[in-house]
This record gives structure tokens, C-alpha cells and sequence, in this order.
């Protein structure tokens, strides 16, 4: 409203709640960096020291309401080979899966992932979220940002991706745990019970 008038020849501007109020210069704000509103107009007044010459201007007090959103359940995936490698403790997540459970649906809200909370900070999203590889292992946080389209609020929250690594391949015949039984049909065929192998198959593949 000032421009390139010199603030020393003006007194003001001064915050007004009313019309009348600003034309007479009565009942200025006074708490004008931290004033309480619901939404309302408010009235600027801008005088000149020497003449006594005033502007009335006005604006618009808008209370937008913040998007309701869900805290995403942690995210995990085994590791692949993406990388290269199916033991680096790194993999693809499609973070977008996440979308409608944090916005349960709404179709006005719009989500955005961040590595950091500088880039949340910065508005500097994740470009790729449907195809993200995590930078930590095996925990990393994400930090995620939810826009109301039409209210232009923002809400935050933080997600969690987790990489699980894969049983270790295990050579069965080389472990010894080929399971043999004699024919005694004889007719090419056994019965064989399967679930008699269970405890050894299990030491071998958490070794």
C-alpha cells in the first residue's frame, strides 16, 4: 500500500475493523502480528503527516481449514534386485500406494513425499514417488505433506519405509538334506512325510 512513498511522510498504515472506523482514524489494531480472526474484512488507512490526506483500502480475512488426514502404517518391502544386489538393503517402493489411505479419498487433497524436512520446508518433493529407491536401510523416514486444492491448507505427517532382508539361499543336496526312502512295492513310488523335514529345512535357512 505504501509503494515508493517515503514511510515518513505518512502515518500509518493502521488496521481497522470497521468502514467508519478507518475513515475517522478511531479504534486502530493495536496487536497488528499475532490478531485473531475467524475471517473477517479489514480496513487500511493511510494518512499523510503534512496534509492531513487519507486512502481507505481494504481486504479479506480467510480462515482455511486444514486437510484431515490418516498417519500411513509403515511401509516394508523384501529387498530386490533393483540395485543390483538382493542383500544391499535397497528397493523400490511406489510411495503413491500410500495416497488414499492418508487422504482417506478426498480427491482435493493432493500429497507430496520429501526426503528431509529441509525439502518439506522448502517445498521440494520426492520427483519420483511412485518409483523411489530409500538412501537409508533398513529404516528410513519420509516426511509427507498433504494440500487442500481448494483451501490451499497444508498438513503433515511422516511415513516409515522398511527393507526386510531375504532368507539365504540354501543348497539342499550340498546341506545334505536330500530326503531318500526305499522302494519296497516295488513300483517307482514312496510316501513320503514332508513336514519330518520342516525343523531341519528351517535351522538351514536361518543360518
Amino acid at each position: 500500500m505504501i509503494g515508493i512513498q517515503d514511510p515518513a511522510d505518512l502515518i500509518g498504515p493502521t488496521y481497522h475493523t470497521s468502514l467508519f472506523d478507518a475513515q475517522s482514524g478511531a479504534a486502530p489494531i493495536a496487536n497488528t502480528t499475532d490478531y485473531p480472526s475467524g475471517g473477517e474484512t479489514i480496513w487500511v488507512r493511510l494518512e499523510f503527516l503534512d496534509t492531513g490526506c487519507f486512502r481507505i483500502s481494504q481486504f479479506e480475512l480467510i480462515v482455511g481449514e486444514f486437510p484431515t488426514i490418516a498417519v500411513p502404517l509403515e511401509m516394508r518391502l523384501c529387498d530386490d534386485q533393483e540395485s543390483g544386489s538382493t542383500t544391499d538393503g535397497f528397493t523400490i517402493f511406489d510411495l503413491t500406494q500410500n495416497d488414499d489411505f492418508i487422504t482417506g479419498g478426498n480427491e482435493d487433497y493432493q500429497v507430496f513425499y520429501y526426503e528431509t524436512q529441509a525439502d518439506q520446508d522448502a517445498n521440494n518433493p520426492i520427483p519420483n514417488p511412485e518409483s523411489y529407491q530409500n538412501i537409508e536401510t533398513p529404516q528410513q523416514i519420509l516426511f509427507v505433506s498433504v494440500f487442500s486444492l481448494s483451501e490451499g491448507c497444508e498438513a503433515r505427517t511422516t511415513l516409515t519405509i522398511e527393507v526386510l532382508p531375504l532368507p539365504a539361499a540354501t543348497d539342499f543336496e550340498a546341506d545334505g538334506l536330500d530326503y531318500d526312502l526305499c522302494d519296497d512295492s516295488p513300483d517307482g513310488f514312496a510316501l513320503f512325510d514332508l513336514s519330518s523335514q520342516t525343523p531341519s529345512l528351517k535351522m538351514v535357512m536361518l543360518m
